[in-house]
């Protein structure tokens, strides 16, 4: 817990550490997190963002750094935790086009939650993220009403390239589980990935010797 919180806060450093004269404190207290950071984040040329999503635009509740399907690194997800790192991707995303909303997947689950019919979402995304050193580096600078500027001739990109891997059985969600048989199944509806890996097995344990 202390680590994450320790990531949150230097997050948080980097994005708004920095002057925000150009807001009023009531602008301040109401303005969206995706929005501010938008505005932080708008002079970057966003042709360093190779992935086409840059994790800093979002707050990070589900750590989707710390979930990359290696076991070294956290592996344990949950449908309510798949839904958030979901959302988070979603909108990290610059240009989303075809893909389902948070909403849309929400809206599909609701039409299961009266079967014991459960997909499997699986979600295998790379994007970037931000180097927390970048202003000491001086990858990055900033202007006088907070903005990040790429900076010329800098030593390496100002950005780190990340893959966040989550695979769990969705549910809607007012929706439990209960005693009984339940179907689990992988539709492709529920898999967002920016890969051009292609998937030829799947192994699925459910910890029943089956």
């Amino acid at each position: 817990m202390k680590k994450n919180f320790t990531k949150i806060i230097v997050l948080i450093i980097l994005l708004f550490s920095f002057s925000v004269s150009a807001f009023s404190q009531a602008q301040w207290d109401t303005l969206p997190w995706k929005s501010y950071a938008d505005f932080r984040l708008q002079p970057l040329n966003k042709s360093y963002v190779t992935t086409g999503a840059l994790y800093d635009r979002v707050f990070p509740i589900a750590h989707m750094d710390e979930h990359t399907g290696l076991s070294s690194t956290e592996d344990t997800t949950s449908p309510a935790h798949f839904k958030q790192g979901y959302y988070e991707m979603y909108n990290s995303i610059y240009n989303p086009a075809g893909i389902y909303t948070p909403d849309d997947v929400e809206n599909i689950l609701d039409t299961f939650s009266a079967w014991h019919v459960h997909p499997i979402g699986i979600l295998y995304y790379k994007f970037n993220s931000l180097d927390t050193n970048a202003l000491q580096d001086h990858l990055v600078d900033t202007t006088a009403n907070g903005q990040f500027v790429d900076v010329a001739n800098r030593p390496r990109s100002p950005y780190f390239n990340n893959t966040a891997f989550l695979a769990s059985p969705l549910i809607a969600e007012d929706e439990v589980y209960e005693k009984g048989t339940h179907t689990f199944y992988l539709d492709s509806r529920f898999f967002l990935h920016n890969s051009k890996a292609y998937i030829k097995q799947v192994r699925i344990d459910f910890g029943d010797g089956q």
